[in-house]
């Protein structure tokens, strides 16, 4: 009797554990996820750019001064 209780105890406080290990645990792995991203979307974006600069065409990208 005296275990059941102390499982009833525990059992809340150890799935708290877990849930907050496996959220540490993929935040690395959303982290490379939005670095692959990006780095695809740079990707992307350089291809366009030479693409179009092959053919005569430029494009200013910076950023105007107020």
């Amino acid at each position: 009797m005296n275990v059941t209780k102390l499982g009833r105890r525990i059992a809340p406080a150890l799935a708290l554990a877990a849930l907050t290990c496996g959220l540490a645990a993929c935040n690395g792995g959303l982290e490379s996820e939005g670095e692959r991203v990006n780095r695809g979307v740079k990707d992307d974006v350089r291809g366009t750019r030479d693409f179009l600069r092959d053919r005569g065409i430029t494009i200013d990208t910076r950023i105007p001064d107020r």
